[in-house]
């Protein structure tokens, strides 16, 4: 599952197209794989926001007209999801293992 956020767009977790919900979901799908044994690697789905096709989605489900799932934004600014998997991915073989809020 994805979770979009808006490039700027802060707040609470629990506010859809918030910076913090995108990173909230993002880090709970990483923890949730990064200590199963039988999962070996992780690919990430979409790195940076994309345009839509207006012929197929409008701007009630892609705010902006952008696919705003990327860790970065359509200018490959970082958002916040970007800056937290970073910190969770280069935690050291039994360092820190929860979330980055």
């Amino acid at each position: 599952a994805g979770a979009g956020g808006l490039l700027g767009h802060r707040g609470s977790t629990i506010e859809k197209w918030t910076e913090e919900y995108q990173s909230l979901l993002m880090q709970m799908h990483y923890l949730s794989i990064a200590r199963n044994d039988d999962i070996s690697g992780l690919a990430l789905w979409q790195f940076a926001d994309t345009l839509i096709d207006r012929n197929y989605s409008d701007e009630r489900h892609r705010p902006g007209g952008l696919n705003n799932k990327g860790l970065v934004g359509l200018e490959r600014q970082p958002k916040v999801a970007f800056h937290t998997l970073r910190v969770l991915r280069n935690q050291p073989e039994g360092g820190y293992f929860g979330l980055v809020i």
